[in-house]
């Protein structure tokens, strides 16, 4: 237990993006972490950084977390997600450097424990591979809150 807390947001589809859901996200959070097994490039992560910057909430911060433009070699998909640091340890390791950027911005916020510091969205795929981020229903609209 790291005393970290993710509010975590399973976006099932992304065209239509769910401009709501972002609306209420941005209102409760300012660091957001985005994961897909796809490129960044085109991808949810893209979809939201447009998203916020069209409606002039620059203020947030949006991580992506997916597949760089590069060559991915072929391989075991357990193989090939730890390549890209889209396993669980990947994942995790940068939710905390993320954690860690957010207390250097913030030093003097005291309610950083006391409220959910960052949200994690997520792009299921077509598999409903999870990457070890907890599941959810297919709502695309549920928020769990998860202790790490």
């Amino acid at each position: 237990e790291m005393g970290i807390s993710v509010a975590h947001y399973d976006m099932l589809f992304l065209k239509p993006i769910d401009e709501e859901l972002l609306l209420n996200v941005a209102k409760e959070f300012r660091y957001i972490i985005t994961l897909e097994h796809g490129t960044k490039i085109g991808g949810l992560g893209s979809a939201v950084l447009e998203f916020y910057a069209a409606n002039g909430l620059t203020d947030i911060q949006v991580h992506q977390m997916g597949i760089d433009d590069r060559f991915v070699p072929h391989g075991a998909v357990k193989e090939l997600l730890k390549l890209q640091q889209l396993d669980e340890n990947g994942i995790l390791q940068h939710i905390v450097s993320v954690y860690e950027k957010m207390k250097q911005d913030t030093p003097h916020d005291k309610s950083l424990k006391a409220f959910h510091p960052f949200g994690l969205f997520h792009n299921r795929t077509t598999d409903g591979a999870t990457d070890g981020v907890p599941p959810s229903d297919t709502s695309g609209r549920v928020k769990i809150n998860s202790e790490l």
